[in-house]
């Protein structure tokens, strides 16, 4: 999955970090489709006006509460997936249901590189 959204042709446009950036927020989100969203999920990307989209969704039984933008505790296990991917994208909404989540990134070609805090 990662070689395959790492060819992705729009990807050219985008800075070195900023590729590494796309392809770690679909990485843990994809993830979390598996681990959390009934063993599979499905990634669509597309690219339109200068951004690079992507979409993930999974047939699980939703989230009863989505995370907030909250890091998550040092001693806690897990749920840092979403929280990277936020951190990483420009933009990015969850909606979640008892028919599965979607996740759906924004990521924009032509920003500028800064470098992400991933600490708290």
């Amino acid at each position: 999955m990662r070689q395959l959204v790492a060819d992705y042709p729009a990807l050219a446009r985008f800075s070195e970090s900023r590729r590494h950036d796309v392809i770690l927020a679909v990485d843990e989100l994809m993830t979390n489709a598996v681990r959390h969203g009934g063993g599979k999920g499905n990634l669509e990307v597309w690219f339109a006006d200068g951004r690079l989209w992507f979409r993930i969704t999974d047939g699980g039984t939703g989230m009863t509460v989505i995370p907030t933008d909250e890091p998550p505790r040092p001693t806690q296990l897990g749920g840092r997936g979403l929280w990277i991917a936020r951190r990483v994208t420009d933009e990015l909404t969850v909606t979640s249901g008892a028919t599965g989540t979607v996740v759906t990134g924004v990521m924009i070609a032509h920003k500028r590189d800064e470098k992400h805090q991933l600490g708290a």
